[in-house]
């Protein structure tokens, strides 16, 4: 999956730079602009954490005694997760050139819980989230259509928290180092606001996490010390302002 993203990605940057040092575009705005985003987020690492339940016997299945719906399921199958999340970012950005801006990045993508349940160890829950700090290159192909691609530094969340006694609960960061290409269309822009629609995605290296242990002061593994990739695709709406 990883290289089928590379190749875009290296293409989206050269024609960035590319267009960059053509332009030929007379419109410039000389304001600092601030950004707020908010949207989803998909394909996280979810499916990973998903995985290795499977593997490592917390997906049994649960019967449930007391109904809300009649037509409902009797049972419930673990693990449970979504592969939606949540996603919001603030940006800062000027102008260096004629439809170019530089500008800084802090986003965040949590991805949610990945629920998983063992007969013999009981509920597992993980939740999955990542911090990037990303500076960023911005280039207006056309008035309403920009892209922006800049290098990442990542802090990766893996929380786990397992019934029971409080001390057994687990909390693991790693960091890792990605590259964010985007692709945004604006809805308006005037002299004090802008509003975008955008899409952008980020890639990035492996990183590790765990072990899970079933007691936190037991050598046993329930789950290894296990590699993630946190790449995602994000979905927002962005309301600016320039200062």
């Amino acid at each position: 999956m990883k290289k089928i993203w590379m190749l875009p990605t290296v293409i989206l940057v050269m024609n960035c730079l590319m267009l960059s040092a053509s332009a030929q575009d007379t419109k410039t705005d000389n304001k600092l602009k601030i950004e707020f985003g908010i949207g989803m987020n998909f394909s996280g690492p979810q499916q990973q954490m998903a995985d290795l339940m499977k593997k490592y016997r917390y997906a049994d299945t649960r019967k449930i005694w007391l109904k809300i719906f009649k037509n409902s399921k009797d049972f419930i199958e673990y693990p449970i997760y979504s592969n939606a999340g949540f996603t919001t970012h603030i940006a800062f950005s000027y102008p260096i050139a004629k439809r170019s801006e530089l500008g800084f990045m802090l986003n965040y993508s949590g991805f949610g819980e990945v629920n998983g349940y063992s007969s013999v160890y009981g509920y597992l829950d993980v939740h999955l989230s990542s911090l990037s700090l990303m500076p960023l290159y911005s280039y207006e192909l056309k008035d309403y259509l920009e892209i922006q691609a800049g290098p990442a530094v990542m802090i990766n969340s893996c929380d786990k928290y397992k019934s029971g006694s409080p001390a057994s609960n687990e909390q693991y960061t790693n960091y890792s180092i990605g590259l964010l290409t985007a692709l945004n269309l604006k809805i308006w822009d005037r002299s004090v606001t802008f509003g975008k629609i955008g899409m952008n995605y980020l890639l990035t290296s492996d990183t590790e996490m765990g072990p899970y242990t079933s007691d936190a002061f037991s050598d046993s593994h329930l789950i290894p010390e296990s590699t993630f990739n946190f790449s995602h695709l994000n979905f927002v709406f962005v309301f600016g302002f320039k200062l």
